[in-house]
């Protein structure tokens, strides 16, 4: 069921999120929009080309973040409580039902053909409702009134497939019961329409890196072109130096060491480094944009209390334009402030927690893209009385994470709801966690071969509740407000159960005290022994107080495919492609296995049954191809298969020169990057919210000419 907001002895709040953006104004921008100019950039990384240059991925510092910022009015009703000002807003909805295009990898660059097909599959996030057994129902209606049939793709119901014979609008939608639906729109053209938006980056050298910065622009290449021309002109970019330091709760400003991130919306390069004791964090910056710092400090060596990550942004330097200017009139130095204090106790049924841990994290409801697990507080520990104390900085959507000490059988505990802190001065009142006390019971596991033999070498598991699993597992309560009994005026915390173990010479593995539910196992046996990733459900919900199971190691499966030529059935530009299949799944490492295509267009791959794999392939060098081609997104089965036939597109020339106050740039790095859906392409309306393979890549020469060939829509399905 749905929360509604609540006033616990607190204020009110009606959330308006704030987007910060660049300003457009400047013969850049102009130019840009004429597909002449840019600005931008990102890292790089990866293997020599001659037509490709140096393959890779986007870089930066990723690892870290916040969420956007929120202006929060009271409202007039509120109760009048200004010691306590904050609230939990009701945003997260039942459950969200993503469409996420998987054969072909887009929903945009789709061309029309008789034998064309979209393969797509939904995606289930779950807000407060339990979740329950979905009943897929698809539609489709293309945008002439036409109904279009979906069918299924496999056993799994949550993905089909159906035909886009027609250029037209196709809009699709599912639902999976109980109100939960969602929907997505293809747009497919015909051949002669076609084009693909590209976002070409070029990095400067390191002679240049203390004066110039990166370029990027929005790169529109046209279905049957051969080759477009465009030339790099860098700007100089203005200096900047970030020393944070105590603020006026400090006798003396003192340097803070800390890491450092910047960020900007209208880019995809993201630059990070730290600052020290000896010197603060040095790097240029483009004048035209507005950025996001993010500065984490690190933990003091002496009584210094220890200080939240600062997020500086619009919202903390009150609405002003946080651009290159501005960083370097306001960073040097740059006073980090204390943050919100927030004390309380971790408590189990039968007493104190000690070496529990709490921490609020940056929260986005589950129908906002974006991230949404980043520490943004420090790290609450318990005491052996169970007392806790942390400081984060206001400002923001926060959710609260409980994790139970070492070795503990209780759960991970989320309140999964935002939670709004706005002023720095506010005085919260205690915060209080209590686990409850759930059923519990030993399982104890046993590894085979197929014949029945214990593996000779151990075999890793982990063990998940599955989603909804544990849907209350505690409490969270706030000193003399409702839910301080226990009640539940507050939401109840929903929980997570994971279990990590090897198994002995003889196979076997013991879980004690498992609170009772349903779980994925996932056994993973070394690499050297030739059998599978094997995932297994088990639920124990109705068990008795200790649970036996045998586990069997499943046999891998083998994959064959075929990837051809873009005009026709030979494997002329395909042969000695390499193709890569990465499993997708959260519960390991992943996974990445490769293999090179014949000289009859064939592959093989020998994978695990019953997992996700995204299918990549890299054309050899010397060819006028690109470097990266996505290819598929598919789920094994239990037994041996066949992918459909993928075709490698011909490659587009993208070529031009690049140069610095009149002089020619030898060194730089040149990227080109799609436009579209995570994770191959760019997210236009996010440029910097990931790292996306490049699909080419080029060194500008001793001249300072570059050439890079990226695919023709033409010939990309």
């Amino acid at each position: 069921m749905r929360h509604p907001t609540l006033a616990i002895g607190l204020l009110l709040f009606t959330v308006a999120a704030y987007a910060c953006g660049g300003s457009s104004s400047s013969k850049r921008y102009d130019a840009a929009a004429a597909g002449t100019g840019g600005r931008g950039g990102s890292g790089f990384g990866g293997t020599t080309n001659p037509d490709a240059g140096r393959a890779g991925g986007s870089g930066g510092f990723t690892g870290i973040g916040g969420g956007p910022g929120y202006d929060a009015p009271a409202r007039e009703d509120a109760p009048m409580r200004p010691e306590v000002p904050w609230s939990i807003p009701d945003l997260a909805g039942q459950c969200h039902l993503d469409i996420v295009p998987l054969s072909p990898a887009s929903l945009v660059d789709l061309t029309a053909g008789p034998t064309a097909f979209l393969r797509v599959q939904g995606s289930i996030t779950w807000g407060q409702t339990t979740p329950y057994p979905p009943n897929w129902t698809w539609s489709v209606t293309r945008s002439d009134g036409q109904t279009i049939v979906p069918t299924a793709a496999g056993v799994d119901p949550s993905i089909v497939q159906f035909p886009i014979s027609t250029a037209a609008r196709y809009d699709i939608t599912v639902s999976i019961g109980d109100n939960c639906s969602g929907a997505a729109r293809a747009l497919v053209q015909d051949v002669q329409n076609q084009y693909r938006l590209y976002r070409l980056r070029v990095l400067p050298p390191d002679d240049l890196k203390d004066s110039a910065v990166p370029y990027e622009v929005d790169l529109k290449i046209t279905a049957g072109s051969t080759q477009t021309t465009k030339d790099v002109d860098f700007d100089t970019g203005l200096s900047v130096a970030i020393d944070p330091s105590t603020g006026p709760w400090s006798p003396l400003p003192v340097a803070i060491p800390s890491a450092i991130r910047i960020q900007s919306s209208g880019s995809t390069w993201v630059s990070s480094g730290r600052s020290t004791t000896q010197g603060p964090f040095l790097t240029v910056l483009d004048a035209l944009l507005e950025y996001q710092v993010l500065v984490v400090p690190d933990p003091p060596t002496s009584t210094d209390p220890l200080l939240p990550p600062y997020l500086l942004n619009r919202t903390t330097s009150d609405n002003a334009r946080v651009d290159a200017q501005y960083i370097k009139t306001h960073a040097k130095p740059l006073p980090l402030p204390t943050g919100i204090s927030i004390a309380g106790h971790l408590m189990t049924a039968d007493g104190p927690a000690p070496g529990a841990t709490i921490s609020l994290r940056s929260y986005q409801p589950s129908t906002t893209v974006g991230q949404t697990d980043l520490l943004f507080s420090t790290v609450g520990r318990a005491n052996e009385d169970g007392t806790y104390s942390l400081r984060v900085g206001p400002g923001g959507l926060f959710s609260i994470v409980v994790t139970p000490p070492d070795g503990s059988p209780l759960p991970i505990a989320t309140i999964d709801q935002g939670i709004i802190l706005t002023d720095p001065s506010t005085v919260v009142p205690d915060l209080d966690f209590q686990w409850d006390t759930l059923p519990v019971a030993d399982l104890q596991l046993t590894v085979t071969l197929p014949g029945g033999l214990p593996p000779a070498d151990p075999v890793a598991v982990h063990l998940e509740s599955t989603t909804g699993s544990f849907s209350r597992v505690g409490v969270l309560s706030v000193a003399g407000g409702p839910g301080s009994d226990g009640g539940d005026a507050w939401p109840a915390a929903s929980g997570v159960v994971r279990r990590d173990g090897d198994t002995d010479v003889n196979g076997t593995l013991t879980f004690p005290d498992l609170p009772k539910g349903s779980y994925k196992l996932t056994l993973a046996p070394s690499s050297l022994s030739g059998y599978a990733i094997t995932t297994l459900m088990i639920d124990t919900s109705d068990a008795s107080n200790s649970v036996q199971m045998t586990a069997p190691l499943a046999a891998k499966i083998t994959i064959m495919g075929r990837l051809l030529d873009a005009q026709d059935d030979h494997a002329t530009d395909s042969a000695g492609a390499t193709v890569i299949a990465t499993d997708l799944g959260h519960d390991l490492i992943p996974n990445v296995v490769s293999t090179s295509v014949d000289v009859d267009g064939t592959y093989f791959l020998v994978l695990d049954p019953n997992r996700t794999y995204r299918l990549v392939a890299q054309p050899v060098a010397g060819q006028g191809l690109p470097s990266y081609v996505p290819l598929y997104g598919f789920t094994t089965g239990a037994t041996n298969m066949q992918l459909d036939d993928q075709r490698i597109p011909s490659g587009v020339l993208v070529h031009g020169h690049v140069t610095y106050a009149g002089s020619s740039v030898p060194g730089a790095i040149v990227q080109a990057f799609c436009l579209g859906l995570p994770p191959d392409c760019v997210d236009r309306n996010n440029l910097a919210a990931g790292s996306p393979p490049a699909f080419a890549s080029a060194i500008s020469n001793a001249n300072g000419d570059y050439a890079i060939y990226l695919p023709d829509p033409a010939t990309s399905e």
